[in-house]
């Protein structure tokens, strides 16, 4: 059984930070026509990206990722870093108590 591969974008205005695990961090230009290109890569290569809602600098690769119908999830911003800190066990104890982790 093939393992699911996840590839994180942070979002900005100008660009975007992508980490692939098996290749690592680039940064990408925010705009169309890169974010077609990363779309079409991802949807080819069957890998699931996690991107953050980002008050709207999100739409171009938004519409790339569903214009490809590559899989993806849109989620909170907070939920990326609280993810790390859950998996990396030496922080746990750091997460905020809002979080529901004690």
């Amino acid at each position: 059984m093939m393992q699911e591969v996840f590839v994180g974008v942070d979002i900005a205005k100008d660009w975007l930070d992508i980490f692939h695990p098996g290749s690592g961090l680039r940064r990408i230009d925010n705009t169309a026509a890169a974010a077609r290109r990363f779309a079409k890569a991802s949807a080819k290569d069957g890998v699931w990206v996690i991107l953050e809602a980002s008050g709207g600098y999100d739409r171009l690769l938004r519409d790339a990722l569903e214009a490809t119908q590559a899989r993806f999830s849109r989620v909170n911003p907070g939920l990326p870093a609280m993810c790390i800190q859950i998996v990396s066990p030496d922080r746990i104890e750091r997460l905020p108590r809002h979080a529901g982790w004690t």
